[in-house]
Formats: structure tokens, C-alpha cells, sequence
């Protein structure tokens, strides 16, 4: 349970006995306690037939037999607000009182909404982000179709049919988009909800700006048939144009913000977001929630603002604040899971190919795994990069994928880069091996040693011989590399301990080959990626020196983050970085000594941001996807190949990945001077190493 957001699990129905707790997304979630065989739905029905069916209401149940229904609408109104237990295929399982407010008494498009597990569980989420004291809603990253406009109408209702004095608010990416959300899913699903779950309203049957439950002027018939113990509750639920200020003065009890991810340049995402979260508290106690879905528009056309906002609401497990920098928490499902025709009868995702046909909640048999389905797509659209990323940013499989930038913005050759990511995932025996450096005695004064591990943070495809390693040479007491001819590490480090998000926090390294050591090391190559953030910022200096020194090379970095070079210096390792190398001086100075007398490379300089970017760029062409002669390109290391897709050369501090792999290729950019012959080197495949 330590890599979770959160150390005490929430109760999500804490008017019930507490029962079993679950991690779901990172969140530590309590159910209530499991219910006895009788008050479980569907219990006594056959294993075949036990799955979601909606509770009818009686037939004779009108204004004028509410009297004899007493029992059954207060069980219903239970229902609502503390959830259900029902029978699916054998299993009892737990449903919040909003999931089953949406299930049987929502109406959609189609009629009634069918369960799906993949639901189940977001609602478990949901009703977390509700019940957490630090919260303030929960932004959703989603492939399309997911059906999340129809259960904010379930959000919003549910909370605002039962609440005196409350407000909901209704946005979206255009006010024209808000108004037709308003008047075609949340009040028509409004209007068709049973009379006596209507409180009283003054705004008729056919409302079109706002839903105002206050008594009428005058009372009329349909008036006088809402029955609803909220009657007169004075709360309203109205949408606004998209405006920053929408809302502003309000106290909003439920706030929904449809495809919050495209917003028109005029409206900025994050001014909205702060002005908003205002009308979600009173003082420091939070009243409110938000409901803040999207699919993931181009970055140029309002993603890259959204991508902003969603890394700020990812729920980092070692926060021990219980808080996101944003107040919302972030959640994303693949486009997988909930697939529409991949769902079985029982409402579960077919995700991998089932061994035997199962028959799907639409009545006809599932013979292959969503997955498989989204593959051949995307494998369709291979010969076009262009169209192949457009494909996994409309039904992303990951949050890298949602927040695509399209072939056309990518700074380095998409393409290459795409087919070079293609071919390491195909790949039957990836050799890249995960594992960690390790001091053989005392640090800093023995030799290290590479361990594989399925939960370390450095990833290799190929490291030197034993004879060959940890070499280095002294002058007076600094110690410095013995095989900077062969290769060097660039390095984007990073002075404080405390991220302020989850997206650009990160400390990279990598390592780089120049030239081949033998027949089995690779020649120009990268052969370890680093990327992660240690608690401490003299962890991640100390892993960096130990890898530098088992491979020999000297690191590279940039001078505005100096505190890994102080650390070196003070443990006499100083001269593992490089001077700003003879080559990137400009050239009226290269045979001078340069004037600073920092480490590194300069990292305002537009000259060496520009050579830094260009490094990539050649490698891309030269070593990265398809060659000329049909050979793939030997860049194994696909997070960094993400990194480069992703790159913005006018925003650079989000990609560690690019910089320390760049740093890398910048260095590495001036002739190589072969010193000697080297020993025999070892490749590390995975589980093992061998010589």
C-alpha cells in the first residue's frame, strides 16, 4: 500500500459498516461491508443470469398511490445515496449510490445505460475525489466514445435534486457546446426521471438556460406531482458561456467543464481553472467538486495548455501532502478498457483475445480482444505517420499517447522515431535490462557494480567488460575517467528536492557511446537511459556518479544547475565533468581558453540550444527507424524516443529526456581520438548478464 496517493484509505459510503479496501489509479479506496446474501441483488438467480438488470418501479406508482409505495421509494432513495450490492457472474459487487442513480433511473440517447465494470470502478474514483478533504474534482483524460457527458448529467443531478441552497454550473468548450449539453442530455435526462425524484422546480418541462428547483408562482398540475421530500430546496443548475469567469462569486456544489482540453486560444485554461477552483471553497474548507473531462485536442490547438494542467493534477505517490499542485485529481483510461463492442454480457472489457468466443452485452460474440482491434488499426495506418499518430491520440493506450503532437509539430523526424518505437515493442527479446549501480565498499572510494532489477531506475542494453569498467586515474586527490575517448553522459540535473509537478521534474542521464569497443558494443549508440526523480537531489547525484564511473565516461551538463558538480567536488569527483567543450565555443574563441571557468555548456545561449536541437536531429536521420540498407536504427530506449516526439524547443525545461540525450550527442559531436585498444566487452539481455 506505500505507493499510493494517499496512507489512509477513503470511505467512500461512510454511513455503512467498512468493508474491504482497494488501490484503484494510485488511490486507496474503502468499500463498505459486503452485504448479507438477502440484501444482495440478483443472489438467488443462476450464475448465468446474474448481471446488471434495472429496478423497475410499480406499475400502479403515481401522485395519488404514493402513499402505498412509501417502502419502496424510501429503498430507493437508500439505494442512491449508499450505493447497492449486486451479483455479476458469481460475485458480489458494490455499486455508489451515484453509479446506480445513472444505471436505472438516467435515461441516455439509446434508453438506459448498460454496466460496465471499467464504470464501476471510475465511479469508486470519483466518489473518492468527493469524499477527500484536498480535492477539488478530478480531471479525465479519455479516448472517445467513453460516455463520460452522460454521467456528469448523473453528477450533477445526483447531488443537486438532494440539496437545499446548492448551485450547479455547466461549461464547455464553446458556450454553443454548453448549451446543447444543457438542454440535450442534462434536462432531457431531468425531465424523464420518475415524478417523485423531481423536486418541485419553477422552470417547466421543456427548460432551456436553467433548472430552478424553487415552488412556482403559480402551481401546476406537473409542478404539484414532485413529490420529492427535496421540494423548494432553492438551488438551480444553469450553464454559462466560456468565459475565465463564468461563474465568479459563485458557490458552486458541483462543477462541470465538458472537453476542458479544447478551449479556444481566447480563453485561458489555467485562469479559468484558478477562478473556478475560488467558487469550490469557502475559505479552506472545500464545499464543491469539479467534474472536468476531455478527449485531447492537438497541442497547438488548446492541448498543450491542458497537458499543463492534467500534469499538475497526476497523483504522485510520494506526495505526503495528499495534494495535487493543481487541487484536482488526475485520471486516465485507455482506450481499451470499455471498448464499445469488446464488452461482455456480464459487463466486463474483452481486452486480450479470449481462448473462446464470449458473448457480448450487444448480444453477439466477442472472438478477439480490444487490443487486437486497435492494433490492426493503428497497423493500417503505418505507411502514414501522420495519420498513425492521429490514431492513438483520438484512443490512446497511455497519457504519452493522449498528449501526441501531430507528425507536422514534431521537432525531430516523427516518422523515424514512430517506426524505430514500432519495432522496439515487436522486439521477442528486448535487450534492455533494468537494474542499479552499487558501491562494491565504501563510496566513493570502491568500485561499483550493475545489478539487474525489475524495480531499478537505470535501463542498459550494454555495459563494458569487467577488465574494462570502473576506470579511472588521479590527479593529486581528484579522480577522473579513463575512457572519455569512448563515450561520455550527458546529464539534466536539477537543484531542489521538491518537484512542482508531475511533468518536467524528472532528473535525465544517459550514456552514449562514440566509438565500438569491439564486435559486440555498439558504435554511436545510446546504451543507458536514467529517468527519475529521488526524493533527494544527492541521490540522483550520487546514481549519476556511479554510472559515470563504471563506464569511464566524463558527463556533460548544463551550468545553470550546478549543485551536482559542487556535490562531485566535495567527494573529489570533480573532474567526471566536462568543460564546456573546444567545439561549441564560437569560433573566433576555440583555440582560447574559455572565460568561464563552470562546468558545462550554457544553457541561455540560443547558439547552443539551437546545435544541441540539431544534434538530435542528425541522429534521427542517421540511427533512428528505417535505413537505407532495411536495417532498423539501434535506439532501444523508447521513453527517450517519446521525449524527442514530444519536444518543444521554445519550452524545453519538460523533456530531461531530450536534454541529457541531447547534451549527449552535442558532446560527442567533435572528432574522436582513438587511444589504445580495448579489452573485451559484455552485452546485458534480459535477466541476466553474460560475458
Amino acid at each position: 500500500m506505500s505507493n499510493t496517493f494517499n496512507k489512509t484509505p477513503i470511505d467512500i459510503c461512510p454511513s455503512k459498516p467498512k468493508g474491504e479496501v482497494i488501490v484503484y489509479k494510485k488511490v486507496l479506496i474503502r468499500l463498505p461491508k459486503e452485504a448479507g446474501n438477502s440484501a444482495t441483488i440478483g443472489f438467488n438467480r443462476k450464475r448465468e443470469n446474474q448481471k446488471w438488470f434495472r429496478q423497475e418501479s410499480p406499475e400502479n406508482l403515481t401522485v395519488n398511490t404514493v402513499d402505498e409505495h412509501e417502502e419502496f421509494i424510501d429503498r430507493e432513495f437508500d439505494r442512491i445515496e449508499n450505493g447497492i450490492w449486486i451479483m455479476i457472474n458469481g460475485k458480489k459487487t458494490y455499486l455508489t449510490g451515484m453509479h446506480y442513480y445513472y444505471l436505472n433511473y438516467i435515461q441516455i440517447d439509446i434508453g438506459y445505460p448498460d454496466y460496465r465494470d471499467r464504470d464501476r470502478l471510475f465511479f469508486y474514483f470519483l466518489e473518492a475525489s468527493i469524499k477527500h478533504s484536498k480535492s477539488l474534482g478530478v480531471t479525465l483524460v479519455k479516448p472517445r466514445r467513453f460516455g463520460a457527458t452522460w454521467m456528469a448529467v448523473a453528477y450533477v443531478l445526483h447531488a443537486l435534486t438532494r440539496t437545499k441552497n446548492a448551485i450547479g454550473g455547466l461549461m464547455s468548450k464553446t458556450g454553443e457546446d454548453a448549451k446543447d449539453f444543457f438542454k440535450e442530455k442534462l434536462a432531457f435526462s431531468f425531465v424523464k426521471l420518475p415524478f417523485w425524484l423531481q423536486p418541485t422546480t419553477s422552470s417547466g418541462n421543456n427548460p432551456t438556460s436553467s433548472i430552478d428547483f424553487t415552488e412556482p408562482t403559480t402551481r401546476t398540475k406537473e409542478s404539484a406531482q414532485n413529490i420529492n421530500k427535496g421540494a423548494g430546496l432553492d438551488s438551480y443548475i444553469r450553464w454559462k458561456t466560456t468565459t475565465e469567469n463564468a461563474f465568479d462569486g459563485k458557490k458552486l456544489l458541483r462543477w462541470f467543464f465538458d472537453e476542458i482540453g479544447k478551449l479556444k486560444k481566447e480563453v485561458n485554461l489555467s485562469k479559468t481553472v484558478n477562478i473556478h477552483s475560488k467558487c469550490l471553497r469557502t475559505g479552506r474548507k472545500i464545499v464543491g467538486h469539479g467534474f472536468l473531462p476531455s478527449t485531447v485536442n492537438e497541442l497547438e490547438k488548446g492541448g498543450e495548455e491542458y497537458e499543463d494542467f492534467f500534469m499538475q493534477s497526476v497523483l504522485d505517490e510520494e506526495n505526503e501532502y495528499e495534494q495535487t499542485p493543481s487541487g484536482f485529481w488526475g485520471v486516465f483510461i485507455p482506450a481499451y478498457d470499455g471498448l464499445e463492442g469488446f464488452i461482455d454480457e456480464y459487463g466486463g472489457s474483452v481486452i486480450d483475445d479470449p481462448k473462446e468466443p464470449v458473448m457480448g452485452v450487444d448480444g453477439e460474440l466477442i472472438t478477439e480482444g480490444s487490443k487486437t482491434f486497435l492494433l490492426r488499426e493503428r497497423k493500417l495506418k503505418e505507411g502514414n505517420p501522420s495519420s498513425l499518430i492521429e490514431e492513438k491520440r483520438q484512443m490512446p493506450w497511455t497519457i504519452e499517447e493522449a498528449f501526441y503532437k501531430s507528425a507536422l509539430d514534431c521537432h525531430f523526424d516523427a516518422g523515424r522515431i514512430q517506426e524505430q518505437q514500432e519495432y522496439n515493442e515487436n522486439l521477442l527479446n528486448n535487450k534492455v535490462v533494468r537494474g542499479e549501480f552499487f558501491w562494491e565498499g565504501t563510496p566513493y572510494e570502491s568500485d561499483v557494480e550493475f545489478i539487474p532489477s525489475s524495480n531499478g531506475n537505470f535501463y542498459t542494453s550494454w555495459i563494458p567488460s569487467k577488465e574494462q569498467s570502473n576506470q579511472k586515474f588521479y590527479r593529486g586527490d581528484k579522480v577522473y575517467p579513463s575512457n572519455s575517448h569512448l563515450g561520455l553522459c550527458g546529464m539534466d540535473s536539477y537543484d531542489i528536492d521538491k518537484a512542482i509537478d508531475s511533468r518536467g521534474s524528472d532528473g535525465g542521464f544517459h550514456v552514449y557511446n562514440k566509438i565500438s569497443i569491439d564486435d559486440n558494443a555498439p558504435s554511436k549508440a545510446f546504451v543507458l537511459e536514467y529517468i527519475h526523480r529521488p526524493k533527494s537531489a544527492f541521490k540522483f547525484y550520487e546514481d549519476v556518479l556511479k554510472a559515470a564511473q563504471y563506464y569511464g565516461y566524463p558527463i556533460l551538463i548544463e551550468n545553470n544547475k550546478y549543485g551536482a558538480v559542487r556535490y562531485a567536488e566535495e567527494r573529489g569527483y570533480g573532474g567526471y565533468f566536462m568543460d564546456r567543450p573546444r567545439h561549441t565555443l564560437p569560433k573566433h574563441n576555440r583555440n582560447k581558453a574559455a572565460a568561464s571557468k563552470t562546468k558545462g555548456v550554457p544553457s541561455n545561449s540560443e547558439d547552443i540550444i539551437n546545435a544541441h536541437a540539431e544534434s538530435i536531429q542528425i541522429y534521427v536521420l542517421k540511427h533512428v527507424g528505417e535505413m537505407e540498407n532495411g536495417e532498423m536504427g539501434d535506439m532501444p530506449f523508447n521513453r527517450t524516443l517519446e521525449d524527442w516526439k514530444q519536444f518543444d524547443i521554445n519550452n524545453r525545461t519538460k523533456y530531461d529526456a531530450t536534454i541529457s540525450s541531447g547534451l549527449c550527442l552535442l558532446g560527442a559531436s567533435a572528432p574522436v581520438k582513438t587511444k589504445r585498444v580495448i579489452k573485451k566487452a559484455v552485452f546485458v539481455k534480459r535477466g541476466n548478464i553474460t560475458g
